[in-house]
């Protein structure tokens, strides 16, 4: 193996050098060509060490693909990485085996669209690896096969993490552990190939003998599926058979290609979805949420918004991660895929003409808030700034020089009211378009990130269409519209609720002219609502936003 830089030589020459028990730091980047047939190498930490690299990338150069991972270890315990990025095709990203008390705090990985996984943890023969844990800002895009992969290891502790792009397998397969613990998970094509039609695989998927998971959230968007629980078995959990113990606390499912959650087999038990929404399926709209086996449960339904709003917090929202689209191309094509000369995490570029947007969603409470963009442009762009569909100011961005040279632009606004959920939109005053967006970064009480997948490149957001056969019509309106179902679902019983953005139920009227539903909120106060409609089963059909706004 040709190292350039010889920093993965030089890193192990200074591991071994250590001794186990070391706290090392890397303090440099460097750059990896593998051009010997079958390597098997990588950054090989002793137990008891602690290393940080201090987010110097390792960059792995290797155009034939092989065998080469970013850390290797066998049989070690008690090592903690840390701020490790890497980029790159690799086979692994980061693999263990039969490794205990194995900490990863602050991933970033982005391995192409050539390599396998990015964090392979497994068991070394009959031995089952303990005490697992990643935390801390973990990123992980591109790759073929699972992300993140963990077989047979007791006590697993994740924290929130976006696992974005991985064409052929699951954002977390979680297969024979047991005793895990998984914050929120932000997935953007989990398994879903560049022809559209997507696979099996999914956001969170908890498989073959597994017993005890809690995950906060699985935020799922354009995956195969959002989340899997499958029956089966595992060779080193012979009494365990089937999953059992599973609870995810929320779901936000959109545009799976297969079933938005399901749960199969005879075999799992107590397996649980708790609230949440799910709705678009694009290849199963008859069953888009499929569950098996009278001890398993999916209840739908937005849970009560609950902010700390007594701390101001800071939430940086850029373009892979929470999924709005860079619109300069095709989404199926290479150029999709941005290099990383901004934030790392690509960019957007709206179309060039009058009233392209882009747009992005958070959660917060009364008060201050700041709004910060990282921008590029080659001359100023004017713009206007909605929330919740209304103007608040317009402003310009100058004229940074070049669509590479970045800066930063601020706004306050003081003691903002708006509702729970803000939608923060820009909107080009002139032809010339948007400048290219590196992220939106929000301080504001309590503020936390939504989940997005839209952008004026496929429709709009509040889109009249919705995937399961009912249409809501006019949107936005002004509290009073109509939804009409589908020839299928016409005269089938359902009923609708709506939500606002604190998850409470909104008292209304219906009218029904033997076709159409017209409903009309009661208090037509200004923001996005939330319309459930099911079937006397309590079946959810859809769940669908609608914005209300008083000059319409």
């Amino acid at each position: 193996m040709q190292v350039e830089g010889s920093v993965i030589a030089a890193v192990n020459a200074i591991l071994l050098e250590a001794k186990e028990g070391a706290h090392i730091d890397i303090l440099s980047p460097g750059t990896v060509h593998v051009d010997t047939a079958d390597v098997v190498g990588g950054i090989a930490p002793l137990s008891g060490q602690t290393i940080d690299f201090h987010h110097n990338p390792i960059r792995i150069v290797n155009p034939s693909n092989l065998r080469m991972n970013g850390i290797h270890a066998i049989r070690k315990h008690g090592v903690t990485i840390k701020n490790f990025c890497l980029f790159g095709n690799v086979t692994y990203g980061v693999w263990t085996k039969g490794c205990d008390h194995f900490t990863l705090e602050n991933l970033d990985i982005d391995l192409g669209r050539q390599s396998g996984l990015a964090l392979f943890i497994r068991p070394r023969g009959d031995y089952r690896p303990k005490n697992f844990t990643v935390k801390g800002d973990v990123y992980i895009n591109g790759g073929y096969g699972h992300s993140l992969e963990f077989t047979s290891v007791d006590t697993v502790t994740i924290g929130d993490l976006t696992v974005t792009n991985n064409l052929g397998g699951c954002g977390i397969n979680a297969s024979g552990s047991t005793q895990i613990r998984i914050g929120n998970i932000y997935g953007y094509k989990n398994c879903y190939s560049l022809e559209g039609d997507g696979g099996g695989y999914a956001t969170l998927r908890y498989s073959n003998g597994g017993d005890v998971l809690e995950c906060t959230g699985v935020y799922s968007r354009r995956s195969g599926r959002g989340f899997f629980v499958t029956e089966g078995d595992h060779s080193m959990l012979p009494n365990v058979v089937g999953q059992h113990h599973a609870t995810v606390h929320v779901v936000d499912i959109k545009h799976t290609a297969r079933e938005h959650i399901l749960i199969r087999g005879e075999n799992p038990t107590n397996n649980h979805v708790l609230s949440g929404t799910a709705s678009s399926s694009l290849f199963t709209p008859d069953n888009p949420v499929f569950v098996a086996g009278a001890s398993n449960s999916v209840r739908l339904g937005l849970p009560k918004s609950v902010l700390d709003t007594s701390v101001a917090k800071t939430v940086r929202i850029n373009e892979l991660r929470f999924g709005f689209y860079d619109l300069s191309g095709d989404e199926h094509s290479e150029n999709y895929f941005r290099d990383r000369s901004c934030d790392g995490y690509g960019y957007a570029k709206a179309t060039d003409e009058l009233g392209a947007w882009m747009e992005w969603n958070i959660q917060s409470g009364t008060g201050d808030h700041r709004l910060t963009w990282r921008y590029a442009c080659q001359r100023s762009k004017r713009v206007r700034l909605q929330i919740n569909g209304e103007t608040e100011q317009t402003f310009e961005f100058p004229a940074t020089g070049s669509d590479t040279l970045w800066q930063t632009i601020s706004l306050h606004l003081n003691g903002y009211s708006a509702s729970i959920v803000k939608s923060i939109r820009l909107v080009a005053e002139e032809a010339v378009g948007l400048p290219l967006v590196d992220y939106l970064e929000v301080e504001a009480p309590g503020c936390i990130a939504s989940l997005k997948d839209i952008s004026n490149a496929i429709n709009s957001l509040f889109s009249l269409e919705t995937a399961y056969g009912f249409r809501i019509f006019p949107n936005p309106n002004a509290g009073s519209f109509t939804l009409q179902a589908d020839d299928m679902l016409a005269d089938a019983p359902y009923t609708v609720d709506v939500y606002d953005a604190t998850g409470t139920k909104v008292p209304h009227r219906e009218t029904y002219d033997g076709s159409n539903l017209g409903i009309d909120l009661l208090h037509k106060q200004k923001g996005v609502y939330l319309i459930r409609i099911h079937s006397a089963e309590d079946q959810t059909y859809e769940n669908h936003r609608i914005v209300v706004q008083n000059n319409i």
